[in-house]
């Protein structure tokens, strides 16, 4: 009775012990659930910010072209000027005396010259009658007489335009700085006496990394992404009008490595003064793959992500651009595949997986 109750014990416990084991092969063989993305192409900003100071696209330095006594100021400081206004007056007295000189001397000259005019005409038709000396005499005397006349008109001009230039205008439209000199102070030749900046339209100079800028220019060629540039204020505002990339320089600079590239604005609205910091923001508009960078997986040999193939773990090698708000641009990809997002440490490749939800 004893060996047959015992023997019933070691049956059902045996019984039991399959069973648990049973449920827990079960439980092994049960793929793992993991979160996916279907990877597809669509457009996105990109944009990356820059320290920049903006100057004005022109300015240009009031300088006399003549010398003088500084007779009269005509406009005051942070007016608007317009191209050809009267700006400054140098005294022109001593060149209106000398120039009343010059002209009483071409008088004379002018007389002169007709004189020997006259007797230049009466030898050349009397030529037989008079030696070869006399004719070379007075022929002389005629070239002589014109060079005179053609020396004292040159004179004469040279003077004329130093007393234009005593009437300083401005040689662009703009608004006029603070003036370097006042009323009465001899001014030289090529002296500065202010400067006008026409700040309707301004420009950022920014400095690029050439890899950038290379890649840039490529993807204009190529017409694959399209390029904005925004300024963004001190406080915060972010300016709505688009800046235009004017020029890129054509050479590096060997000391940082970078491009200058200049992006003009309107402002025309004077919102932007020369001088102001600003930020600027190149938008890059393209298309691109973007996964969750937590997908990414980096290793020695190269980055990849897993995705899900068939029900299985495969691995897809990949090369990566840009990142922006917690994902990244990714190569290598096909459109529509399943990318698991989390839980990568716990797969192999080949393993059986089910997708959430």
């Amino acid at each position: 009775m004893k060996k047959a109750l015992l023997a019933m014990v070691v049956a059902a416990t045996l019984v039991g012990c399959g069973s648990e084991v049973n449920q827990a092969a079960n439980q092994e063989l049960a793929p793992q659930s993991v979160p996916v993305v279907v990877s597809q192409t669509s457009q996105n900003e990109f944009v990356e910010t820059h320290s920049a100071l903006v100057q004005p696209k022109d300015m240009v330095e009031v300088s006399s072209r003549t010398q003088g006594y500084l007779l009269k100021t005509h406009v005051k400081a942070g007016e608007q000027v317009e191209k050809g206004q009267l700006l400054y007056e140098l005294d022109a007295v001593d060149y209106e005396l000398a120039k009343a000189e010059l002209d009483s001397q071409l008088a004379i000259a002018n007389t002169q010259l007709e004189m020997a005019k006259r007797e230049y005409d009466r030898a050349t038709r009397l030529k037989e009658s008079l030696s070869l000396q006399e004719r070379d005499e007075v022929e002389t005397t005629f070239k002589l007489s014109q060079g005179q006349v053609q020396l004292l008109e040159r004179q004469i001009d040279r003077i004329a335009l130093d007393i234009e230039r005593t009437k300083i205008v401005a040689p662009i439209s703009g608004v006029i700085g603070e003036k370097t000199f006042d009323e009465g102070a001899l001014i030289s030749t090529g002296q500065v006496l202010n400067n006008i900046v026409n700040d309707a339209k301004v420009e950022v100079v920014l400095n690029l990394d050439e890899k950038k800028l290379l890649a840039m220019i490529e993807d204009l060629r190529q017409g694959t992404a399209d390029f904005r540039a925004r300024l963004q204020l001190i406080d915060g505002t972010v300016m709505q009008q688009e800046g235009e990339v004017t020029s890129i320089d054509n050479k590096i600079n060997p000391s940082t490595g970078s491009l200058a590239m200049k992006v003009e604005f309107d402002n025309s609205d004077r919102t932007l003064y020369s001088g102001q910091y600003a930020q600027l923001q190149v938008i890059r508009i393209a298309d691109a793959m973007m996964l969750p960078q937590q997908a990414v997986i980096s290793a020695p040999d190269g980055n990849y992500v897993y995705a899900v193939e068939d029900g299985k773990v495969v691995r897809v090698d990949i090369t990566t651009g840009d990142a922006q708000d917690g994902n990244r641009v990714v190569y290598g990809v096909k459109e529509g595949t399943q990318v698991i997002v989390q839980g990568q440490s716990r797969l192999a490749v080949g393993e059986p997986v089910s997708i959430e939800g």
